[in-house]
């Protein structure tokens, strides 16, 4: 949250009453319904039930057992019991539901039993830091990439750049074209940007 805010406030403080002048007013108009977006959705994340399924009541899960069993009969010892599914109708076509042993309930459909927080959910959605938990080498992978990724966009962007100026890169350090002499480019077809 601090950093979208913190960004955002330094673009619109600094960068986008240039950018309305020289370019476009649509600029800072796209950019408030962009960070708009983004808090919105942001807040809705934060605030929504996240599809935590409740567990069984011991009253109902001792009756869900006594169903399942005068369905099934008795199993023997040391035998693995059948598969405890629910045909169920939706909409004119039947779906199962499966039995969650954990949780003493069958489950809704596209519903599952999630590890990390040892109940039933709606849909699976594993959280960020759950997983850096569960795999802490990814943080290193995350910093190579970002590092490596950072200087390739960097070299990218400077050089489009220089192409868009028509200029090399000895010539933009030693400042040839630039500077107090204002010497045209020679080899300048014109700026694109």
């Amino acid at each position: 949250l601090f950093l979208i805010l913190g960004t955002c406030t330094l673009f619109f403080a600094f960068e986008c009453r240039y950018l309305a002048v020289q370019l476009s007013p649509a600029i800072p108009v796209f950019a408030a319904m962009l960070f708009l977006f983004s808090m919105a959705t942001l807040l809705r994340t934060s605030f929504s039930d996240p599809g935590v399924i409740p567990r069984a009541l011991p009253d109902e899960a001792a009756f869900i057992e006594m169903e399942i069993e005068a369905t099934n009969g008795a199993v023997p010892q040391g035998q693995r019991p059948p598969p405890r599914i629910k045909n169920f109708q939706i909409n004119n076509q039947i779906v199962k539901l499966k039995y969650c042993y954990t949780c003493k309930i069958f489950r809704p459909p596209r519903a599952s039993h999630c590890s990390i927080c040892d109940n039933c959910v709606e849909s699976l959605k594993i959280g960020f830091l759950e997983t850096l938990k569960e795999t802490p080498g990814t943080v290193l992978e995350v910093l190579i990439c970002f590092f490596t990724l950072w200087s390739v966009v960097g070299l990218t962007g400077f050089h489009t750049f220089l192409v868009a100026l028509n200029q090399t890169t000895n010539e933009d350090i030693k400042g040839s074209w630039t500077g107090k002499n204002r010497v045209q480019n020679p080899y300048s077809h014109g700026n694109i940007v």
